[in-house]
């Protein structure tokens, strides 16, 4: 079976490659879906989400784990701030800066059968009061690196693309 990150977005899907040190990674366009660890060789995977802002706006990273309905089963499939790990670290967030990156390591090892998806939702903390929403984002950068070897798998970068949003599913 294998694993999906899905980028939600409808829009042609075309692949492309940028070359890198040690090979090539894969530049994901919207739209686009890759199985990961088909062949078993990824163990862990980092998800290194990053954004650059013009102000002081503190996104929250959080995750839920799908089965082949689409849907959680329960309330621990909702990974966010208070709740940062699944099934023993199979899923982990890490708050690293709140207003520059966070990350989620991915255990495949630890991933049980029932899991078909896992999206990622990055939402802006306290919106309404701070009167803010990605438009205030520059840019926004997802990288899939191998945990072991550091390896950059890929990456989907979205600059100046926002409006009034201040939540979106990665």
């Amino acid at each position: 079976w294998n694993y999906i990150v899905s980028l939600w977005r409808k829009i042609n899907i075309r692949k492309s490659y940028q070359k890198i040190k040690g090979g090539y990674k894969l530049l994901l366009q919207r739209g686009q879906k890759i199985s990961l660890n088909t062949d078993n060789s990824l163990k862990i995977m980092t998800l290194l989400i990053e954004w650059d802002s013009s102000s002081d706006i503190d996104i929250d990273i959080s995750a839920f784990v799908l089965n082949k309905d689409k849907k959680t089963e329960n309330e621990s499939d909702f990974i966010f701030y208070n709740n940062s790990s699944w099934n023993s670290g199979a899923i982990a967030l890490f708050i690293e800066d709140s207003k520059k990156y966070s990350k989620i390591n991915i255990d495949f090892s630890k991933l049980t059968e029932k899991v078909e998806n896992i999206s990622i939702v990055s939402t802006i903390y306290n919106y309404k009061r701070r009167r803010q929403n990605f438009s205030k984002i520059k840019e926004f950068r997802i990288k899939g690196i191998d945990f072991y070897s550091k390896k950059e798998i890929f990456s989907f970068i979205i600059k100046d693309n926002f409006s009034m949003e201040t939540g979106i599913v990665l």
